[in-house]
């Protein structure tokens, strides 16, 4: 996927590309050599505008920039499914079993973007809009005690069943 130069740095016209930066082990971060900032990727115009109000500096797909160039959701799944190797779903077409979510507490789905799915055996198949965010992964093992195995599903998707599945509470 084209990304566009580092955005929101402090050094003016960072020559920098998602690409070439370093890997510190997070999900969706990387560390520039040069300015010695963690760069946040933001797949939304939301996420970029809550990164750079922040002060960090960013990366976002060409895409985001260019809305002629916007692939499709479902083209942008299928690559995401493609880059990590893992199994896309469209979550609007699958029945979620009430026993299944219970497995997974709503604050803990809420903050890693994540719905389980199926259970299977002693394996919990969970969709994330982030298949490579290992802490979510990591989190889900410890609370369940299964073996997770990850699909992925758009952020549409996820947000939508997050707000189907586990609605908020009122609390008068």
């Amino acid at each position: 996927m084209a990304y566009t130069p580092i955005q929101n740095c402090e050094v003016r016209q960072c020559p920098k590309q998602w690409d070439a930066l370093q890997e510190p082990g997070m999900s969706g971060v990387r560390l520039c050599g040069r300015c010695q900032k963690h760069v946040y990727l933001c797949q939304t115009s939301k996420e970029a505008a809550r990164h750079a109000q922040e002060g960090h500096c960013i990366a976002v797909p060409g895409w985001l920039l260019s809305p002629q160039d916007f692939p499709s959701e479902d083209e942008r799944l299928q690559a995401l499914s493609r880059q990590h190797g893992v199994p896309h779903i469209h979550l609007r077409d699958h029945e979620l079993d009430p026993d299944v979510l219970r497995l997974v507490p709503p604050e803990v789905a809420t903050r890693h973007w994540l719905i389980p799915v199926q259970r299977v055996g002693d394996s919990l198949i969970v969709a994330m809009r982030d298949p490579a965010n290992s802490h979510a992964i990591d989190d889900m093992r410890f609370l369940t005690g299964c073996n997770i195995e990850v699909v992925v599903a758009s952020p549409r998707d996820i947000e939508e069943a997050l707000e189907r599945v586990y609605p908020p509470t009122v609390v008068y």
